[in-house]
């Protein structure tokens, strides 16, 4: 190996370290500010829930446990893993005033009832929202109970730990399948086999989304198929 060489290499090594000693001090000073706002309680919520964002988007955990839940379940041992990701989940999604008003939890719970509804809302529309209660009668959301809400959610089938798949389809998605579903059967033959289209709705990385998948596609149709697919995908 030349001279030039080697001096590149170790010039590369020393610039890794020294990113890496700048990570953890990052992350050092965001677990402090992170300590300080879960003593603040619940009006510093939205705040700790950001900082989780930051310490997961950047992939700073990684520094210390491989996945963010072994680092927030070992750091963050009284809070834990689930009331964390509850706070990054509701802060991303609901400003800092409405998570000091109504609280994480009630704002989460929130989120459970909307992705049991068969509506397609934002989460914004939450706070105006009227809710069903499990006895049929209504409520506005600024005066449910976590206890009403929770019975709420269960009443439609929903999960108000939010570990089942939700059932809503996010904005737009509805009449995307539609158009899919269109686009199959186009220049068909009535007699002739018509592709099946399936989905469901999953949460990854805390947003909704749906997985499709066809069934009954004749071989000799796939070439019309993918064009068929191509053209219901667009927009």
């Amino acid at each position: 190996m030349s001279k030039a060489t080697t001096a590149k290499r170790r010039r590369v090594e020393r610039t890794a370290q020294s990113d890496r000693a700048a990570s953890r001090e990052l992350l050092r000073r965001l677990e402090e500010r992170l300590d300080g706002k879960l003593e603040a309680g619940r009006a510093a919520e939205h705040d700790a829930g950001m900082l989780v964002e930051r310490i997961a988007s950047e992939g700073l955990y990684v520094l210390v446990k491989p996945t963010l839940r072994e680092y927030l379940d070992t750091r963050f041992r009284e809070t834990g893993y689930s009331t964390l990701h509850r706070y990054r989940f509701v802060a991303k999604r609901f400003t800092r005033a409405s998570v000091k008003k109504h609280g994480s939890h009630l704002l989460w719970l929130g989120l459970q009832y909307l992705d049991a509804t068969p509506e397609d809302e934002k989460p914004a529309e939450l706070l105006r929202m009227t809710i069903v209660l499990a006895d049929g009668s209504r409520k506005p959301f600024a005066k449910v109970t976590p206890r009403e809400l929770k019975a709420a959610i269960v009443r439609l089938g929903g999960d108000p730990d939010g570990q089942a798949e939700p059932k809503s389809l996010p904005r737009g998605a509805g009449a995307r399948i539609e158009k899919l579903e269109a686009e199959l059967g186009r220049g068909l033959a009535a007699d002739a086999p018509r592709p099946r289209l399936r989905y469901r709705v999953v949460v990854r990385g805390g947003k909704r989304r749906v997985l499709v998948s066809f069934l009954d596609v004749e071989i000799d149709e796939l070439d019309r198929f993918t064009r068929s697919v191509q053209r219901g995908a667009k927009g």
